[in-house]
């Protein structure tokens, strides 16, 4: 078996390698331009930008590191409990309908959900994740077979292969991302992949917050937060949905927490977060979620 600790490895390969991924989007991303874009209009194209697919933003990476700093002074970090605090655990997909803009936001915000169930190696909660992202995908017209990754992702659980779950988590989210994408009307339209790369960001930054404000007496680990591309690419792309989707409850709130997210982490390698902005942070990315999927 290959324990959580050996694969932070594979989980910058498998960052790098998913097609665009967002992480790589952080240093192309123009925060100028990007707020300069009205909804439903077409984004002027970003400095050294390409065709991409957009990747699920997986915490995996952040959270790792978080861990590894933590353990240089003995603090072993309770991922079950902070799962406990955060996850959308109650989540009732039927009770979001046809609503895209709630369904997309929730396949991110539960495949978050299951990073951290990974991190906390519990099989019963990371089932529970991929079940709830699979069946959102399902109600927007992605087919079971086309998100094979599931299947796979439940074996490797029941073999205790820790490895293999870790890699098919990340092959799921990419699944439904690409699926999403080939499904809209247009071949540039990545509103809803944005959708579910914000939930999945917004959520992740819930968890750090959170394990970083636990433990800031011990290190101040605030810094690891810094991303403010990272929102400024995700509110680009939704200010450029299609009307239909622009019109969206969720889409609208997502735009907006983007925009006041974004000021607050965009600071230098050598500055810390204040503990106030961190609480506005956190406040910020829970009323989105909790709107979205209450």
């Amino acid at each position: 078996m290959i324990s959580l600790t050996h694969l932070s490895t594979a989980a910058a390969v498998l960052l790098i390698s998913l097609p665009g991924a967002l992480r790589a989007a952080e240093e192309a991303a123009s925060v100028g331009q990007a707020d300069k874009i009205a909804p439903g209009t077409k984004a002027p194209q970003l400095e050294g930008e390409t065709e991409y697919i957009i990747a699920f933003p997986s915490p995996y990476a952040r959270m790792l590191g978080i861990q590894a700093a933590l353990a240089k002074h003995k603090v072993e970090i309770n991922w079950a409990e902070a799962y406990q605090r955060l996850a959308k655990k109650s989540l009732n997909v039927e009770s979001l309908g046809t609503d895209k803009g709630r369904l997309g936001f929730a396949i991110g915000v539960r495949l978050a959900d299951g990073i951290i169930a990974l991190m906390a190696k519990d099989q019963e909660k990371l089932v529970q994740c991929a079940k709830d992202a699979r069946a959102c995908a399902q109600k927007l017209g992605i087919e079971r077979k086309d998100i094979s990754a599931g299947d796979a992702l439940l074996r490797g659980l029941e073999e205790n292969d820790w490895g293999k779950v870790f890699f098919e988590i990340g092959v799921m989210q990419q699944e439904i991302v690409t699926r999403l994408e080939k499904n809209t009307p247009t071949e540039k339209d990545r509103s809803l992949s944005a959708l579910v790369a914000s939930g999945a960001w917004l959520q992740g930054v819930r968890y750090a917050v959170d394990v970083i404000s636990d433990n800031r007496k011990t290190e101040d680990l605030s810094n690891m937060l810094r991303a403010a591309p990272l929102a400024a690419r995700l509110k680009s792309e939704l200010m450029k949905a299609p009307p239909e989707v622009a019109a969206l409850a969720t889409v609208k709130k997502s735009i907006e927490v983007l925009d006041k997210v974004r000021p607050l982490i965009d600071i230098k390698r050598d500055e810390v977060i204040p503990t106030e902005t961190l609480a506005q942070i956190q406040a910020l990315a829970a009323g989105v979620i909790s709107e979205a999927l209450p």
